[in-house]
């Protein structure tokens, strides 16, 4: 018993083994981390996706009525009538130049 006391080579060993017994929560801790750095990227990707997607800005829009004939049966299916239906014709500008400011601490959350 007293030649282990004495022998480097026995003190070696017995510390490798050590280290190799470390090894394994090691590589436990660094599982835990790689899941945890995963899942953060995830929520990021999932909140990101749901709050801050494209913003649309649109200019005017000028809306005119107009009116059409249609011709459709009557209710009694008897005769052909005449009637308006009332549709929009949508005007947009061909060039928009805006000059806008928003903080970001003016926005009110809904």
């Amino acid at each position: 018993m007293g030649w282990m006391r004495r022998s480097l080579t026995f003190r070696a060993v017995v510390v490798g083994i050590l280290v190799l017994l470390l090894l394994i929560p090691l590589s436990m801790v660094q599982d835990l981390i790689g899941e945890r750095a995963e899942r953060k990227s995830e929520a990021e990707a999932e909140i990101s996706q749901t709050w801050g997607g494209p913003q649309t800005i649109l200019g005017p829009v000028i809306d005119v009525p107009y009116e059409v004939p249609v011709q459709a049966t009557a209710p009694d299916g008897s005769r052909m009538v005449t009637r308006t239906d009332i549709q929009y014709a949508h005007f947009l500008p061909e060039e928009l130049k805006a000059e806008t400011e928003a903080p970001p601490d003016a926005m009110e959350v809904l």
